[in-house]
């Protein structure tokens, strides 16, 4: 089954073969083309003609004669519509009444559909591609915030613990331990994480770039997060059994001193592990 696309304003092209007798008064005898989805006719009426000019065509809507044993080009004019039409065309003559019918498939589209149905495609496609890398790199950087996340909860409850000791004595002991653990969570908020390679939303940087800068924000985190086992092994191991005895130590000044003295040891611990880690951070910054 022959396609054929062309322009609302264009004549259909059909070929014709001529048998051993010529054919006179050739015309259109019936058309059952029709859209494919709407089933719309193609045309009120469509004229055979020699010609692929509409004006040069004669007013009777048919061919006076075609010669024998010939093959001859031949035009529908009178297409109208935008689509997909499917059917047949049966031409007939004076020799032939009944006709014989072609089957044909025909695509009228104009050619600023065209355009628009390639912008549409175009434009599809980028937006396809684009939601996929956005859903890739999503998935990558929630990947990627997790180990910070962890630090975040492990930092957050810290603070909580030491917001429930109730002696004004235990809580003047460790200033230092609860401004490491903001300034901590201050270096993994987003905007600083950012600043030491997590990916953005939207990536807009070259694929080597991207390795060097995860690479340098893993590096940054996990120096974060070895800090941040660290303080909850020193605070869950030794400063939280400390300040469950404090209270059970009654007035004992002797008794007090020496618990008072292990817990300043123990923040001086934290404190030293802090600085551990900055240098780490200011190492990873400097390469």
């Amino acid at each position: 089954m022959p396609v054929v696309s062309i322009s609302p304003t264009e004549p259909i092209p059909m070929s014709l073969g001529v048998g051993p007798v010529p054919a006179s008064k050739v015309q259109v005898f019936l058309s059952t083309l029709a859209e494919k989805t709407s089933k719309d006719p193609i045309a009120p009426r469509l004229r055979l003609c020699k010609s692929e000019k509409a004006t040069e065509c004669n007013s009777n809507d048919g061919i006076d004669l075609l010669p024998a044993n010939s093959v001859a080009q031949l035009y529908l004019h009178g297409a109208d519509g935008v689509g997909v039409y499917e059917g047949s065309v049966t031409v007939s003559s004076f020799e032939e009444p009944d006709g014989d019918a072609v089957t044909i498939t025909v695509n009228l589209s104009s050619w600023w559909r065209k355009i628009w149905g390639v912008m549409a495609i175009g434009v599809s496609s980028l937006i396809t591609m684009w939601v996929t890398v956005w859903l890739r790199n999503k998935h990558n950087r929630a990947q990627r915030l997790l180990p910070a996340s962890e630090a975040i909860q492990g930092l957050t409850q810290l603070q909580t613990r030491r917001a429930m000791v109730k002696s004004p004595i235990l809580a003047a002991l460790m200033p230092s331990i609860k401004q490491r653990v903001t300034d901590a969570l201050v270096q993994l908020g987003e905007d600083n994480l950012l600043k030491n390679g997590l990916p953005p939303v939207i990536p807009m940087t070259s694929n080597s770039t991207v390795v060097v800068t995860v690479e340098h924000y893993r590096k940054h985190v996990q120096a974060l997060a070895d800090w941040t086992r660290a303080l909850q092994v020193l605070v869950h191991e030794g400063l939280v059994p400390a300040w469950a005895q404090y209270d059970k130590l009654g007035v004992n000044p002797s008794s007090r001193s020496e618990l008072a003295a292990s817990e300043r040891a123990q923040e001086v611990i934290s404190v030293r592990t802090r600085a551990s880690c900055r240098a780490r951070i200011r190492s990873l910054r400097v390469t």
